[in-house]
């Protein structure tokens, strides 16, 4: 039993660590490389082609988010939330025991803004994770093509 445990906590471990990480990447990639050169020539331009469509989508997409977070930090949009989380803390100074309400409505409004922060943030994150899968991929078929030439 205590063998079994410790053979999976060891594969665990191993599973995390730059070594097997980097072995996972290379078979990926050599099952990549392979599919790729088996396409015809017309099959692997129309995947370089819609490849790089893909990415300047996403480049752009990446683009406009970040202007769009931009404009609204310029446009003072958060300052909405804070003018009234504002007056809930001079309403908790000011009232002399009924907070509970007051105590709610600012969970409630940190909450959201909370909320709306990690879902912008997270939008941002996969955006641009994809945006890197797809320039690998772009490169992976640019390293394909310049073998057959």
């Amino acid at each position: 039993m205590s063998v079994e445990i410790s053979g999976k906590i060891r594969r665990g471990i191993m599973y995390i660590s730059f070594q097997e990480r980097r072995k996972r990447a290379l078979i990926r990639y050599k099952q990549e490389i392979n599919r790729l050169q088996s396409m015809e020539a017309d099959e692997l331009d129309l995947e370089y082609i819609n490849t790089i469509t893909k990415y300047e989508h996403k480049k752009g997409i990446v683009s406009i988010f970040m202007i769009s977070i931009l404009v609204a930090t310029l446009m003072n949009v958060w300052k909405y939330f804070f003018f009234i989380i504002e007056k809930i803390i001079s309403y908790l100074a000011s009232s002399n025991g009924d907070t509970d309400i007051a105590i709610v409505t600012f969970v409630f409004y940190a909450t959201i803004i909370v909320l709306i922060t990690v879902i912008i943030l997270s939008m941002l994150v996969v955006h641009i994770r994809n945006r890197n899968r797809l320039n690998k991929h772009l490169l992976t078929i640019k390293v394909v093509r310049n073998k057959r030439v």
